[in-house]
């Protein structure tokens, strides 16, 4: 069964698919996630330009994750199937479960104790 809006242009459908896939592993981005607590966590302007820094690392290292699936997808086209696209995604899903267990544990280290049970507190992370 094809999936893949036959109207797009590779560009909408580059971006379609990116967004798919990204969101078969997190709704948010985990540091996203963190900047959006910035007034709750009390955080100071430094940690806020620390975290963005990370959070910009953390969306081009899943940019290149995330690209050789999207690439796959674009070359199937309309012909595309469910399975093919989950067979391809769950070849980054190793990768990208580190990185983001990776890159959330940076974001969390430029926490003050009491941000970080703040943080868990909110989120139910630690």
């Amino acid at each position: 069964l094809p999936i893949l809006q036959p109207t797009l242009d590779s560009t909408q459908l580059a971006t379609q698919i990116k967004a798919r896939v990204i969101a078969s592993y997190y709704r948010t981005s985990p540091i996203d996630e963190i900047l959006a607590l910035r007034d709750s966590l009390k955080l100071t302007d430094d940690q806020v330009t620390s975290i963005r820094a990370i959070a910009d690392q953390f969306n081009r290292r899943v940019d290149s994750l995330v690209a050789p699936v999207v690439a796959y997808a674009i070359r199937r086209g309309k012909s595309l199937t469910s399975d093919e696209l989950y067979s391809q995604q769950s070849r980054i899903g190793g990768p990208m479960r580190d990185l983001t267990t990776t890159m959330r544990a940076r974001a969390v280290s430029y926490l003050l104790p009491d941000q970080r049970t703040r943080l868990f507190s909110l989120t139910g992370y630690r």
